[in-house]
């Protein structure tokens, strides 16, 4: 994931080019993924450093309207059980498996 700093620098890029003072320069921004897993890379940084640097912690992130999926539309019907498995995965709710 990248920074803030590089989302609010695309905001401040779009506003000049545009020459509109919003968010954007009123375009339309579509961003996706799992928030899981996307943290951004900080160097020798502390937890807190690294949630500091998230998207969700931008100005513009206040613009964004955030939709959320209540059917995985990208599975078929047989592939419920990897899908479930999946977000299990996700969640770290998975039984954790000895190593030999």
């Amino acid at each position: 994931m990248i920074s803030h700093c590089a989302l609010s620098a695309v905001d401040r890029l779009f506003r000049d080019l545009m020459g509109l003072d919003v968010p954007f320069g009123s375009k339309v921004f579509v961003l996706g993924g799992d928030w899981r897993q996307m943290l951004p890379g900080a160097v020798h940084a502390n937890r807190t450093v690294i949630v500091e640097t998230c998207l969700k912690n931008s100005p513009p992130w206040s613009s964004f309207k955030q939709f959320i999926f209540i059917r995985n539309m990208r599975t078929e019907p047989h592939e419920q059980d990897f899908a479930s498995w999946l977000l299990h995965l996700g969640n770290g709710i998975l039984k954790k498996t000895p190593k030999n």
